[in-house]
């Protein structure tokens, strides 16, 4: 059956869209992994060189079906919390004990392949067994942390603007260069045993599957600091310039600069490629993230499509999501990822609503929370709840809760996390938006303000009383689905675009459709900003007057 995924997938993919240069790269990637693996005793069915080729013709190939994504309410368990079997005892009574359904155990990459190649899955395999002859769906994730790999100096590493190595710990130490040929190679090949492995022996309970790259084991770069300016990188982004502008003298045009070649970009000084190219940078930044994510989701595809996969990130509203993280336009990453679901971790404090409503109005991907936040006091865990059950109402698959340790858990479970599931269960839904009233999420803005805001800031009045007292949900909508979609503007009344300082950044094209439209334009300061696009300069002098005089007349 790999085989005959392998060919559907690969043909559907040529006949619907056109790779883009370094993506074909890695696709053959998966292409080399799935014959190797075919070969390997996993169970598939392989088919023989004499098999009539006919079998393998699109029409003759039963078509894939979408994964079923199932609702749970689960714990997450990092491997280092459960080391033996004996601790998965202890933990497994206290998550039946509490209600859960499902456990995501989040595989350390040395615990699979202590030598480069050689793989073991025995003590893996005790450890979760405990959590499957429990009953418990068991949800997987392969984090990519490579601090504990003997053989860690042979990956290439993210590096800051000063061309050194990102550590963040001497426990979590350095994270994968994204663009290493090299290192997508050694990924994939780890990622297709794991899921080989995996799906093969946990096929009647595996809900889900992930993978986990950054510090705060999520599918991101770091929350902290500015990444990624390893040599790999910088070549993929040179790349990347010249795929969107095509000449040089284009980009010359756009940045009023008078470079050689692309080639001569390469001599540029790291922080430049920042500082010169800010919003491509960081669009380069996240689609190398949405890459790196589909090339895993195709390797677990391979393994078995019946399982969905996950996409686990923070979340897009918060100033690291601008700054650092790269993923910033939840409409984006929605459309081009081709997981199925989005995983998202708010903390107790967070607004989980916000959070929700932002996402599920602009995905049709299924939403899930990883509310974060250890046992704090009974004060801090009674916010917990409220936001389970927020989660709950605005509409998310799944809810997880991270970060229990097994004192914490048998402590304070029974009485507090007990009542997750029916928090859950329970929950009302709250009442869908109004289609014509709209927060405009400007993702130009969010990327290049200066000093960086939340967008639960930017928009908390605007947020708060168009969901009222009843709660009822708030659509959103970006600056790229309208460029994309510009009669998306046609049933809408009015549109939020928050607190408005004396500059707003906006592309040429969205400022174009808001000033044509015949929706309300809504600020929540009563500013006359001036409008500039992407590369600094004015918007059309008609459009800024048509906007200004939207915002007075409102």
């Amino acid at each position: 059956m790999l085989y005959l995924y392998l060919q559907t997938k690969t043909q559907h993919t040529q006949g619907e869209h056109e790779l883009k240069k370094h993506i074909s790269l890695l696709i053959s990637l998966l292409i080399i992994l799935s014959v190797f693996l075919s070969g390997c005793d996993r169970g598939y069915y392989v088919p023989s060189p004499v098999d009539p080729a006919d079998n393998y013709k699109p029409e003759n190939v039963s078509e894939v079906k979408p994964a079923e994504v199932k609702s749970t309410v689960g714990i997450t368990l990092f491997s280092w919390q459960i080391p033996s079997p004996e601790y998965a005892e202890k933990y497994c009574a206290q998550i039946k004990e509490c209600g859960f359904d499902c456990v995501e155990i989040v595989v350390l990459w040395s615990d699979i392949e202590p030598e480069q190649g050689k793989f073991q899955f025995t003590q893996s395999d005790a450890v979760i067994d405990v959590f499957k002859n429990a009953g418990l769906k068991i949800s997987l994730s392969l984090l990519f942390w490579s601090e504990q790999l003997e053989w860690k100096d042979t990956l290439e590493y993210q590096q800051t603007a000063d061309g050194e190595i990102y550590r963040y710990d001497d426990i979590r130490g350095s994270f994968l260069a994204l663009n290493s040929q090299s290192n997508l190679e050694i990924m994939a090949n780890t990622l297709g045993y794991f899921a080989a492995h995996f799906s093969d022996r946990y096929a009647d309970c595996l809900t889900s599957w992930s993978i986990r790259t950054d510090c705060f084991a999520k599918m991101e770069y770091s929350s902290l600091v500015d990444l990624d300016y390893s040599p790999s990188a910088i070549t993929a982004f040179i790349d990347f310039l010249e795929g969107k502008y095509k000449a040089i003298e284009n980009l010359n045009a756009k940045f009023e600069k008078d470079y050689e070649s692309f080639e001569s970009l390469e001599n540029l000084k790291r922080s430049d490629f920042r500082d010169i190219f800010e919003y491509d940078w960081k669009l380069f930044k996240q689609q190398t993230l949405i890459d790196t994510a589909n090339i895993s989701t195709e390797i677990f595809r391979i393994a078995d499509p019946s399982v969905p996969v996950t996409l686990q990130l923070s979340s897009f509203w918060d100033t690291s999501a601008a700054f650092y993280r790269g993923f910033f336009d939840p409409y984006i990453v929605s459309r081009e990822t081709t997981a199925d679901i989005i995983q998202i971790v708010d903390a107790p404090s967070w607004p989980h609503d916000f959070s929700v409503d932002l996402l599920t109005s602009l995905s049709g991907k299924k939403i899930c929370m990883e509310t974060d936040g250890s046992w704090q006091g009974e004060d801090t865990f009674k916010e917990y709840l409220k936001q389970v059950e927020m989660s709950a109402r605005s509409g998310v698959t799944a809810i997880q809760t991270v970060n229990w340790e097994l004192e914490d858990l048998e402590k304070y479970g029974a009485a507090y996390l007990s009542k997750f599931k029916e928090l859950y269960s329970n929950a009302e839904p709250r009442k869908d938006y109004d289609e014509t009233d709209v927060i405009f999420v400007n993702t130009l803005d969010f990327l290049l303000k200066a000093p960086p805001q939340d967008l639960h800031d930017l928009y908390y009045y605007a947020y708060k009383n168009m969901t009222g007292s009843s709660g009822k949900k708030v659509r959103f909508i970006t600056d790229t689905q309208l460029i994309e979609d510009p009669s998306l503007i046609e049933g809408i009344k009015k549109v939020h675009l928050g607190q408005l300082d004396t500059v707003m950044h906006m592309r040429d094209e969205a400022g174009s459709i808001l000033a044509e439209s015949g929706a309300i334009i809504v600020d929540d300061r009563n500013e006359q900003p001036n409008f500039i696009n992407e590369f600094e300069q004015p918007l059309n002098e008609d459009i800024q007057v048509k906007l200004r005089e939207k915002l007075k007349n409102s």
